[in-house]
Formats: C-alpha cells, structure tokens, sequence
C-alpha cells in the first residue's frame, strides 16, 4: 500500500493536509532514493564484471563440481591426522 492510497483514505478522516503533503512528499523522495539506489547496484555489478572477469571452468572443474564428495569416518580423519 502507497503512501498516496493511504494518504486517500485519511482522507475520509480529517488529517491536517500539511500532513498529506508532507506525506506525498515522503512517497516521492522515498522512490527517487529507490532509483539511486538501483543506478548504484547496477554500477557495481558493471564495475565489479570489469574487476573480476567472468571465466568459464573448464572440464576438470566441471567434472569436479558435479561429483558428489566422498564421506570420510572419524577413523580415516585420525588416520590422515598422524
């Protein structure tokens, strides 16, 4: 529910109207800080994709991510450890 459908239905109320404004005004800059803050992530993300190149994995990586990992007991850990 927007601030202006509700500023409507304080309307049937009696409210100030400076509170209605100053309500209206509120919706407003809250979208336009909504805006600045979505050039600013779509900012980042271009800035970091030139940072971090997207790479594709190669065989062994993608075989390596679709094998499932093996379970070790306690035993083979303390095993390992020594």
């Amino acid at each position: 529910m927007s601030y202006i459908s509700i500023a409507r239905a304080l309307q049937k109320i009696y409210v100030p109207t400076d509170l209605l404004r100053h309500m209206v005004q509120l919706e407003k800059e809250l979208k336009g800080i909504r805006n600045e803050l979505r050039q600013l992530r779509l900012m980042y993300k271009q800035l970091a994709e030139k940072a971090i190149p997207v790479v594709e994995p190669d065989e062994v990586e993608k075989m390596a991510v679709g094998q499932r990992d093996k379970i070790v007991s306690e035993r083979e850990l303390l095993k390992a450890v020594k």
